[in-house]
């Protein structure tokens, strides 16, 4: 969620940030533009316009910048539990990892997020942690934003959000363990599931 929050279906993109495109009337204006090219000029003037405006409007209101963070971790991790209890009724093998991000290594190494967008971002990372972690179900879910946090000089990161080969490298250090318990326990439930098969049940029995 570096850079929406949640995908897809982040409330601060398609609920919060363009609330006026929730109106009657939106669905008239997006008629008119699709019949004339100018009228849709000025509607997406109109739209970008208003995705300024609330943006101050959202980063100005303490308020609003908690509900932000609320709404989008409850969204984040509603669409991880969903993912992980398809897995479980297909029997399929599933892990979820929240994955670093370079503006939450450098808070926690001490650095000072550069803009209020940074805090509500670095927010939400530890928002998704924290609903996650303290899950009653315990759900296979793994929180990876501390392994890039000492202080080293490796460049664990290629940008602001993909980790480098160095960094990837240690993703997949940190995540072997986890993968390989999970496809054994695969292995060991598909040869329980192939004795039950080979011995079915008796009548009555």
């Amino acid at each position: 969620p570096v850079v929406y929050g949640a995908r897809p279906g982040d409330p601060f993109d398609q609920g919060v940030l363009y609330e006026e495109f929730l109106s009657g009337s939106f669905a008239l204006k997006k008629w008119l533009a699709r019949q004339n090219t100018r009228i849709a000029v000025m509607l997406q003037d109109a739209f970008r316009n208003s995705v300024v405006a609330n943006h101050a409007r959202i980063l100005g209101d303490e308020a609003a910048q908690r509900r932000y963070v609320e709404s989008t971790a409850a969204v984040y991790t509603d669409n991880v539990l969903h993912m992980l209890d398809r897995c479980r009724g297909r029997q399929v093998a599933c892990a979820a990892y929240l994955q670093p991000a370079q503006l939450v290594t450098d808070r926690r190494r001490g650095g000072t997020p550069d803009s209020q967008l940074t805090s509500l971002l670095i927010d939400t990372y530890d928002r998704v942690g924290n609903i996650m972690q303290g899950h009653p179900q315990r759900p296979p879910f793994h929180d990876l934003t501390s392994i890039f946090d000492a202080d080293t000089p490796e460049p664990w990161y290629a940008d602001a959000v993909h980790p480098s080969d160095l960094g990837h490298r240690r993703l997949a250090a940190v995540m072997h363990p986890t993968v390989l318990e999970l496809l054994r326990n695969r292995s060991a439930a598909q040869q329980d599931s192939a004795r039950c098969q080979a011995y079915p049940a008796r009548p009555g029995g």
